[in-house]
């Protein structure tokens, strides 16, 4: 696993909409064959439906007040498959 292509990004502790914004702010410099990997406090509904056509994303819940999120470009297959592996290593845990 290259873990250059991994970004990680912590918005556990922010105010709304600060975690919205340190998102798509990250997903706007993701580049193709990495992966956002975001600790978040909550399930970011809106941000899905905001981001729906441009990327993909696979979403955990760890805790109620913990879930860990992974997006990629849309018919990204090699981020695609990163982000799948992280998530299945994190489920392991």
């Amino acid at each position: 696993m290259d873990l250059n292509q991994i970004t990680q990004l912590d918005v556990s502790e922010l105010e709304p909409p600060q975690p919205m914004h340190e998102i798509t702010a990250a997903l706007q410099q993701l580049t193709h064959g990495e992966v956002l990997a975001v600790k978040h406090r909550r399930k970011p509904i809106p941000l899905f439906e905001m981001i729906a056509g441009r990327f993909e994303y696979l979403c955990e819940e760890i805790t109620p007040s913990h879930f860990q999120l992974y997006f990629w470009h849309i018919d990204d297959c090699k981020a695609k498959a990163l982000a799948k592996q992280l998530n299945h290593e994190n489920s392991q845990q």
